[in-house]
């Protein structure tokens, strides 16, 4: 049976005493940003996604999706925005706690 292949990118995210371990497929993080971006994914406390980093693309000229090259930006990128996202969540119950 054919299956397609598919990189998985392992994140470890530490907030604080926090902390995560994420296994996710790039398009994963594609989805949650335009989770965000409609709504969808904060309980109605919008984030701007304006304000966080912009994901890679999911591809780029010349590059095999499986290249190493764009699996090391796209693992930078997503891990980046995952962080603006968890301070951008502490931040808001910071705030809300006040």
């Amino acid at each position: 049976m054919f299956q397609k292949s598919f990189t998985q990118y392992h994140m470890f995210i530490k907030q604080g005493r926090l902390s995560w371990r994420v296994v996710k497929r790039f398009s994963d993080y594609v989805a949650l940003h335009d989770d965000l971006r409609d709504n969808k994914a904060n309980a109605g406390y919008p984030i701007d996604v304006t304000t966080l980093p912009k994901l890679p693309r999911k591809t780029l000229p010349g590059l095999n999706k499986l290249s190493d090259s764009l699996v090391q930006v796209r693992w930078r990128g997503a891990g980046t925005h995952l962080s603006d996202i968890l301070a951008h969540s502490m931040r808001r119950e910071r705030y809300r706690a006040c």
